[in-house]
């Protein structure tokens, strides 16, 4: 277990980072997130490749739009588990099914892809946010926002112990002599006192299991400009037109 591999813990996450300079939302994040999981269900459900074929095409316009240091980093995430999906369905195509390896790594690569774009529209506030408006549980909500908030804290914790770690060995070391175990030994006992001090913390709020979300900038119609209505107008026409296009595609 190198060193390096705790580097990368250390970046796990960080979705913050992407949210929008000038503090306006133009397209509620809850449309984003329903129309991505709607467009992925559309696409789980094509029985052929001409609908997830038109779908990749337009996220891959939508990628291309983005600033150039972007789009190296979004297109490698659905490229990489389009491989690893090409590779664990080769047997499928040795059976004679090579259709079937095609429209399941077609399928894995738009989902991939809807869900990075997503990311990189949506901060998580805006996210969790999202999860919210939708009316799901605030245990779910509460759970999910402060896990990944946490991942993010141990991850640039594990990030500083490895810099301390790095900068006091002045040799080349295996694994077994890094101090990768004395990291993550750490890290869980770090994690353990978190828990502890959040539980503590929690009780002595009163916390009763109702979790608000307030970090939606624009969570309210009136509050949105003409721009922002048409866009966001625009945006539910998407809908239909998804819905339309996948039942002449069948």
């Amino acid at each position: 277990m190198d060193p390096k591999f705790i580097r990368v813990l250390g970046n796990i996450l960080q979705s913050d980072s992407v949210a929008d300079k000038n503090g306006t939302i133009w397209i509620f994040p809850v449309q984003r997130l329903v129309l991505a999981v709607f467009c992925i269900l559309l696409c789980a459900l094509s029985k052929n490749a001409v609908f997830t074929v038109a779908v990749i095409a337009v996220e891959l316009v939508r990628t291309a739009l983005l600033p150039g240091e972007r789009i190296a980093g979004v297109l490698r995430r659905p490229l990489l588990a389009a491989a690893f999906t090409a590779l664990i369905m080769i047997p499928a195509a040795a059976m004679g099914y090579p259709a079937t390896l095609g429209n399941v790594t077609l399928k894995v690569f738009e989902s991939v892809l809807v869900l990075v774009l997503l990311n990189e529209r949506v901060s998580w506030k805006d996210l969790t946010g999202a999860f919210s408006a939708l009316h799901l549980p605030d245990v779910f909500v509460y759970t999910l926002d402060g896990t990944v908030r946490y991942l993010v804290i141990l991850g640039r914790f594990c990030t500083r112990l490895s810099e301390a770690v790095r900068l006091r060995t002045f040799r080349k070391t295996n694994w077994r002599k890094s101090g990768a175990g004395g990291i993550m030994g750490t890290v869980i006992l770090k994690s353990n006192e978190m828990t502890s001090a959040q539980y503590e913390a929690m009780i002595c709020r009163g916390f009763r299991g109702s979790y608000h979300v307030s970090s939606l900038r624009c969570r309210r119609w009136k509050d949105l400009n003409t721009a922002g209505k048409i866009l966001n107008l625009l945006y539910a026409c998407l809908f239909p037109a998804l819905l339309l296009f996948f039942i002449t595609a069948r």
